[in-house]
């Protein structure tokens, strides 16, 4: 981190560690089969480096699943927001999952907030190693679930 960047950081935490916000960018692989589990391990890994990591947002890698072993969204986002209410955290991602909107294999990104609500989802529109190329737009994920 630069030197100004630090010393505006430190000035803030030393007032009102609430005004520093954390983004926490991970490599570390994830399963939708044990989502729950994997991110609560990830976060905790983070909380324990960092310190406090409320009002953080935890960026993970696309998430992995077989065809055979997706999970429903509903599901994997419960998940996702049951660790972030825990923890007080945003947590964004994508892993193909069974789309809530059309029951079909899809990869969704998502962002659930620190009161555990997803917040957003967005098909990808790109290749999905099931289904091809699909052509939708970001939805509130709220109307979804």
């Amino acid at each position: 981190m630069g030197g100004r960047v630090r010393e505006r950081a430190e000035a803030l935490s030393a007032n009102d560690p609430k005004e520093v916000e954390m983004l926490i960018i991970t490599q570390e692989p994830w399963h939708v089969e044990t989502a729950a589990q994997r991110l609560l391990s990830l976060a905790e890994a983070a909380r324990e480096q960092f310190g406090g990591i409320e009002g953080g947002l935890l960026l993970l890698p696309l998430g992995e699943a077989g065809p055979k072993r997706l999970r429903p969204e509903q599901d994997v986002l419960a998940d996702a927001g049951s660790v972030a209410d825990g923890l007080g955290i945003h947590i964004a991602g994508a892993a193909p999952m069974i789309a809530a909107h059309s029951g079909k294999p899809q990869t969704v990104g998502f962002v659930v907030g620190p009161d555990g609500a997803a917040a957003l989802r967005c098909p990808k529109i790109t290749p999905d190693f099931l289904e091809g190329f699909s052509d939708t737009a970001g939805e509130d994920a709220r109307s979804l679930i």
